[in-house]
């Protein structure tokens, strides 16, 4: 392989072989203007110059050539070397644009994927959160709901406490009321059974002057048993003197009956529309229907001797 010294001097060499050439051309042309027997003796002159400058360009184009020849060859190899892996750069590069589409092409669907799935998520996270909505509101409506619940359960607790209590306290009246009731009537019972007895007493007389007089005596003492009757039908029988008073009243209509006055029993009777009486009816949808019963007496039917002397007046609760 030359270096740049070998290379620069065979330049300078063949430069100077080439002007001294020039040179001698140009005194050749001179000298032909001088004269041609001149000129031929220059020209066989000249001629060895040129032969030896010609000989010597030869050789150094020949010595040039065998040491440039190795260095070409080898560029020559270098440069198909070159061009192969040119080739094969050029194959790679084709092969990887290929798999640089491809990825691009994968890359794209991974990106419509990766949106797809981001869609799917967004929609089961709004779902997701909807549901845990609803739920957590099911729950709060479930708590609300056992939280009145229990607050109406006290809440009512506490009332029918209250209630109780209070039912309680008119219990204890009403029972308080009614053994004052009872106690009244029995001091009433007492008065009642003294004119009974004078009734009896009067009616066993052989020749009693004034029958009408007897009978109104008769119908006051059975008009307040009556009375008497009907307000105990209505009061506790577990109430204190409640017995003994009822006996008390049995007791007098026994003496009354003796004296051939007979009291009707219609109290809690069924009522028909054969009978002599006064009647108010009173409407109740809880009986059974087409049922008529006799709740109340104003006046009792008085028989004498098997003979009406006082029809009765009732009151009559019905569902017809």
């Amino acid at each position: 392989m030359f270096t740049p010294i070998f290379i620069r001097a065979a330049a300078v060499t063949l430069l100077f072989v080439g002007q001294l050439c020039t040179s001698e051309a140009t005194f050749a042309a001179q000298d032909m203007r001088s004269g041609p027997t001149q000129s031929m003796s220059e020209e066989h002159q000249r001629t060895p110059c040129l032969n030896d400058t010609e000989l010597l360009t030869d050789s150094l184009a020949n010595e040039t050539a065998s040491k440039i020849q190795p260095t070409a060859t080898s560029l020559s190899q270098k440069l198909s070397e070159t061009d192969a892996a040119n080739f094969a750069l050029k194959l790679r590069i084709s092969v990887l644009s290929q798999q640089v589409s491809t990825l691009t092409t994968e890359l794209a669907r991974l990106k419509d994927d990766i949106y797809r799935l981001d869609q799917k998520r967004l929609a089961s996270s709004t779902f997701l959160h909807t549901g845990i909505s609803k739920h957590l509101l099911s729950a709060l409506a479930i708590a609300f709901s056992l939280v009145l619940s229990f607050f109406l359960f006290q809440r009512l607790r506490t009332s029918q406490q209250n209630d109780k209590q209070h039912l309680s306290e008119l219990i204890a009246q009403s029972q308080h009321a009614n053994e004052e009731m009872i106690n009244t009537f029995s001091q009433y019972v007492e008065n009642l059974q003294m004119l009974t007895e004078q009734s009896v007493t009067a009616a066993k007389e052989p020749a009693l002057p004034n029958m009408e007089a007897q009978h109104a005596l008769v119908k006051a003492i059975a008009d307040n048993i009556t009375f008497i009757e009907v307000t105990l039908s209505r009061m506790d029988t577990s109430v204190r003197g409640f017995k003994q008073l009822t006996k008390s009243i049995h007791q007098m209509k026994d003496r009354l009956r003796q004296s051939g006055y007979d009291i009707i029993e219609m109290l809690g009777k069924p009522y028909n529309s054969g009978m002599k009486v006064v009647a108010n009816f009173i409407e109740d949808e809880d009986l059974e229907a087409g049922t008529q019963i006799i709740t109340g007496i104003t006046k009792p039917q008085i028989n004498y001797n098997g003979i009406m002397i006082q029809s009765a007046q009732i009151v009559v609760t019905q569902n017809i």
